[in-house]
């Protein structure tokens, strides 16, 4: 074995092997940072929102001159259809889309704050508990019980320090204070009045309803309700990492509103998702070039050293001992190649985080498993690819 691995050491140039092997390194290192900031690329425009996630929209049909004149008329506001939300479902990108449940019943509500009290009429809804980010032991109350959990729309704050408490007076509140504020909620329907006190547990700049859970609306519904259930004027959706443009050339043929300004946040993405993808088809490139490259230089090497590979082969030496010498190089540049890669990614993806959060806050980095599995991933990958192939030329 160590006459092989002599012979090998004769045929083959170290610089050579060098210049493969940083080639390769600058194309790996191009790839997993990639890798890791299309992973990272939705935080840098997330939402500040504490309910809905990054992948989650809002969807509605838009108020027209036609439609608010048809509303006058006594006929409904713009509604899904069962179809259409089938349609949307279908839509590359959709993960899953569920409509809006609204409370059938007058519904008002209020908050007590510094010796003053406000209230208004309100409408509640609700959406399946899992297109919500909240604590799903939080999130639950029982019709018969007295509190219930509730999400309300941020832009309340904002009435209330800019409109009433500006006009009034009275001191504004922070959202940390406005969620220990006394609300309360009054159902009014067949089985007649039924006071709460809401438990505000998270706040959302992406809808302008007050949610309450699921299944305590749909009973809710069932006891009070004083009208029949009515097609949803809004859907959530559910949105994947792929092709996000397509949805929204779908929501702009419909036009269909996205709440929340999350239009331009998707569009956003998708555009730095696919800026990111562009530059890792190049590190691919260089990196793939270069492992071609040194698989090329092998083969010749092969074929160089024929009539030397068919005496070991006519001493009794197998194929596969007659290879392991070759595969051994290509093993180890790859291992060192991705390896090297990997720990230079790690060191130096840290500074471009720090820079990301000075410049939009919001960026979090998703931790160094990604580089580290995409590395191991890709030597394993590249190594099999040359061992295959050495292997069947040796066979030849």
């Amino acid at each position: 074995m160590r006459l092989l691995y002599r012979l090998l050491r004769k045929n083959i140039s170290f610089w050579q092997l060098t210049g493969f092997a940083v080639a390769n390194l600058v194309g790996a290192v191009i790839v997993l940072f990639g890798i890791q900031a299309y992973k990272d690329a939705s935080s840098v425009i997330k939402s500040p929102d504490s309910v809905l996630g990054n992948n989650v929209l809002v969807l509605s049909k838009p108020v027209s001159s036609v439609t608010t004149l048809a509303g006058a008329l006594g006929v409904s506001a713009p509604t899904f259809s069962k179809s259409e939300i089938n349609e949307i479902s279908e839509v590359e990108g959709v993960n899953s889309v569920a409509k809006f449940r609204l409370a059938q019943f007058p519904v008002s509500g209020g908050i007590s704050y510094a010796g003053f009290n406000l209230s208004t009429e309100m409408f509640v809804e609700s959406v399946p508990d899992e297109y919500l980010d909240v604590d799903k032991q939080e999130w639950s109350a029982d019709v018969d019980g007295y509190v219930v959990p509730v999400v309300i729309p941020r832009t309340y704050i904002n009435f209330y320090n800019y409109g009433f408490a500006a006009s009034r007076g009275t001191p504004q509140i922070s959202e940390s204070i406005f969620e220990m504020v006394p609300f309360t909620l009054v159902f009014n329907g067949r089985e007649g009045r039924k006071v709460y006190k809401g438990r505000i547990i998270g706040l959302t700049d992406r809808m302008n309803s007050i949610l309450v859970p699921d299944e305590f609306l749909k009973e809710a519904n069932r006891r009070f309700a004083v009208e029949k259930e009515k097609d949803p004027t809004r859907v959530i959706v559910e949105t994947g990492s792929a092709s996000p443009e397509v949805l929204m050339d779908f929501i702009n043929e419909k036009e269909y509103t996205i709440e929340g300004g999350d239009k331009d946040a998707v569009r956003m993405l998708a555009i730095v998702r696919t800026i990111i993808s562009i530059v890792v088809a190049l590190g691919l490139l260089v990196s793939s070039l270069a492992f071609f490259l040194l698989l090329i230089s092998i083969l010749l090497l092969i074929e160089k050293n024929r009539y030397k590979n068919d005496t070991l082969h006519q001493l009794g030496y197998s194929d596969r001992t007659i290879a392991l010498p070759y595969q051994t190089v290509a093993l180890g540049v790859d291992f060192a190649v991705w390896f090297v890669a990997a720990i230079i990614t790690l060191l130096v993806y840290p500074v471009v985080t720090s820079l990301m959060k000075t410049i939009s806050p919001g960026f979090e980095s998703s931790g160094p498993w990604l580089i580290i599995l995409s590395s191991l991933g890709l030597f394993v990958l590249f190594s099999l690819i040359h061992i295959i192939l050495i292997r069947r030329k040796i066979r030849s």
